[in-house]
């Protein structure tokens, strides 16, 4: 595990970011091989926008291959999040898998709306309602969304049984 605690990675982390991803590459050289998956958690309302930026830079694509984003929302109140905080549109539209949490603390109605905006704002994201954040792995994994050869799987939403 590498840890950044430098400050916000979509401020002024970007030096942060690459540092710790040169230090997993040279792990991986000295320990025999790439670590399968590499996580970075933008936590709150982050820009996902400079990461992405540094995770596609061709000398960290040489190493890296950018999977995905998956973002992760509370679905009650997205759509006050979304007037109130217009990162999470960002975060949204740039995800490939959008989480819609908490999904039993709100009505049928209000979960029809938030995957209905979801979609709106990402046609081609793979979206999946849940509770407590329960997520299966390969349902957010091996996405290759941001793969030059990539075809967007048919998309419907996916409601997780409570």
């Amino acid at each position: 595990m590498q840890e950044l605690t430098a400050g916000c990675l979509c401020c002024s982390g970007r030096d942060g970011l690459i540092r710790a991803l040169v230090t997993l590459a040279y792990r991986a050289q000295q320990e025999g091989g790439p670590p399968e998956h590499v996580l970075i958690e933008l936590s709150g309302v982050a820009d996902p926008v400079p990461v992405l930026h540094t995770l596609l830079d061709p000398d960290v694509r040489r190493v890296f291959a950018l999977d995905g984003l998956v973002t992760v929302a509370d679905a009650r109140p997205l759509v006050s999040a979304l007037t109130e905080n217009p990162e999470v549109a960002l975060q949204l539209a740039y995800a490939t898998a959008i989480v819609l949490n908490k999904s039993d603390q709100v009505t049928p109605q209000g979960l029809d709306t938030a995957m209905r905006v979801a979609a709106e704002l990402q046609p081609l994201a793979r979206i999946l309602s849940t509770q407590q954040a329960a997520v299966n792995a390969h349902e957010i994994m091996n996405l290759h969304g941001f793969d030059e050869h990539w075809i967007p799987r048919p998309c419907r939403p996916i409601t997780r049984p409570a």
